[in-house]
């Protein structure tokens, strides 16, 4: 389980954004998704790798590896994200003094409000970070420590989260006060932000859906039980449950705490930097201060190893298919350890210089672009279909088609074979782009208002109108255990509301995204293509023959 509303970063969003509702839209969202990646994971596509081995099935070695670099670049930002925030709790519970003990070893990095870089060099980060990672790499001579300890320390720590979780919700419900929830004209006066509604929704819906964009990286961790579908002994039947009951408890946790939090004090009395324990320090519960303090940095461990696991699966399958440098696919003790080491060095270093609030902007937009081509998918593969059908229908194409089946999803040419599976691609991409140009008509704030109807409209209806397009064409995947339901319409849903909530990201974080895209697309072509299986002919013939 996830420590989202733990963090000192959902405090900060709580405060300026209203936190049921930006609650209620992420786990929409991320229901969503994790209906995306039940579906995926339980298919024909079982691996280590998550999303990324899915959609490599789905849509195409590139496309996949687009996905595999913004799950990389997902996890690694989320192990520093929740390495400050541990950070911060513990110098928290100090009273500062590990703060000012840094600064004076190691001066200011800038005095900027705002600065995307940290104000001061968060060394005690990268030092949680280094020491997690010698925890799982270090044990006995053939099995690493935290396999052999990390099953019954995960299900303490989440026993441990689940009552913390369970502490603040009873305190907070006996403080609760509903008129926090209302606009009070004498406390509030003066304090009515852009776009007030009231005071349940005091940034109005605009404030929710950038805040949505935002607050769910205390989701990002469900995909690797995903990533451990190697390891599952039936992965059809408990992949699916295991996802679909970890979502349903966590939502409904945070759901709890971030009602009960905004009850106790109002939305603008939260602090940015400790949300919860002030706010139980405000009512005098300074027993449950230290309790929920040290909870929180306890539930940070499972929330680090968890991920540490989850980015090293995905890198150790992409350098298994040749997509990034082999050493990522070196074995030591049974686990990949130079994805771990590599990964968490990453996130040191990001830790250690880089404001919170700017990585979880990059951490967003990199996981909602990921699994928008994850929903992308299902509905390809759906509409696929098998290899034994289309060996009936045309004859084998030529070797260069193969490697076109790679790049572009489409596994032959010719259109006895494929006009069914091109004409639902061509449609999606289609979808995709009228889905962005509708969040960009809504979200940009200079348009003048009959523009912006103008453009709703042009964008909202043909996006509309491909959905109802899809709906009719029959679908020639049938043989799963577990399919998405409803289908067009929750993926088409799905990946909708991630192009939607991508467009109200600011300018700076699409820039800082487009730069690590073209980063990108220069390692895959300067060695992934190179070094790719399919770009090897024993192996490509294996794979054309199956």
């Amino acid at each position: 389980m996830g420590s989202g509303f733990l963090f000192e970063t959902a405090a900060k969003l709580v405060r300026r954004k209203d936190a049921v509702g930006d609650v209620l839209a992420t786990n929409l969202r991320r229901c969503l998704s994790t209906l995306d990646v039940a579906f995926f994971g339980i298919g024909n596509m079982l691996g280590s790798g998550s999303a990324y081995s899915y959609t490599y099935f789905a849509l195409g070695e590139i496309i996949a590896f687009f996905v595999g670099w913004n799950l990389i670049m997902e996890n690694v930002l989320s192990l520093a994200v929740v390495a400050r925030t541990c950070s911060s709790y513990a110098n928290s519970l100090s009273g500062g003094v590990i703060r000012n003990f840094t600064i004076n070893i190691f001066g200011w990095i800038t005095h900027e409000q705002g600065s995307y870089l940290s104000r001061y060099p968060d060394v005690l980060s990268a030092l949680l970070l280094v020491s997690f990672l010698l925890f799982m790499l270090l044990g006995a001579k053939n099995k690493p420590l935290y396999l052999q300890e990390t099953s019954w320390l995960n299900n303490t720590l989440v026993i441990v989260n689940i009552t913390i979780m369970a502490v603040i919700f009873g305190i907070g419900a006996y403080h609760a006060d509903f008129t926090n929830w209302e606009y009070d004209p004498k406390r509030d006066a003066g304090r009515k932000p852009t776009g007030f509604i009231n005071g349940f929704l005091p940034y109005g819906w605009s404030g929710v859906f950038s805040a949505c964009a935002k607050c769910f990286f205390a989701y990002v961790g469900f995909d690797g039980i995903a990533a451990a579908g190697e390891e599952a002994k039936n992965p059809r039947k408990s992949i699916p449950i295991a996802t679909l009951l970890t979502m349903s408890v966590v939502s409904t946790v945070y759901i709890s705490v971030s009602g009960v939090l905004t009850l106790m004090l109002p939305y603008y009395e939260i602090s940015p930097d400790a949300g919860i324990p002030n706010a139980l320090k405000h009512y005098n519960a300074y027993w449950a201060v230290y309790i929920v303090s040290g909870g929180a940095i306890a539930s940070m461990v499972t929330v680090i190893m968890g991920t540490i696991f989850a980015v090293s699966r995905i890198m150790y399958a992409m350098a298994e298919d040749g997509l990034l440098p082999s050493f990522f696919h070196c074995i030591f003790r049974k686990v990949p350890f130079m994805s771990m080491i590599t990964c968490t060095v990453a996130a040191s270093v990001l830790a250690i210089f880089f404001d919170t609030e700017a990585i979880i902007e990059m951490l967003s937009i990199g996981t909602l672009f990921a699994y928008l081509i994850v929903a992308f998918g299902i509905i390809v593969v759906r509409h696929s279909p098998t290899p034994t059908e289309q060996h009936a229908q045309c004859e084998e194409p030529p070797r260069v088609m193969l490697r076109l089946w790679a790049m572009s999803s489409l596994q032959c040419l010719y259109p006895s074979r494929t006009a069914h599976k091109s004409l639902v691609v061509a449609t999606l991409l289609v979808a995709v782009f009228f889905a962005f140009g509708f969040g960009f008509s809504v979200n940009i704030k200079d348009l003048e208002s009959d523009l912006r109807i103008a453009l709703i409209f042009a964008c909202g209806v043909p996006l509309l109108l491909t959905s109802l397009y899809i709906t009719p064409l029959k679908e020639l995947l049938e043989d799963n255990n577990y399919k998405m339901p409803l289908m067009p319409f929750l993926p088409m849903l799905s990946m909708s509301l991630n192009a939607f909530l991508m467009t109200t990201m600011d300018p700076v974080t699409w820039y800082r995204f487009l730069v690590w895209l073209v980063l990108g697309l220069t390692v895959y072509f300067a060695d992934g293509f190179r070094h790719s299986k399919l770009n090897q002919p024993q192996l490509a013939e294996e794979f054309d023959h199956s």
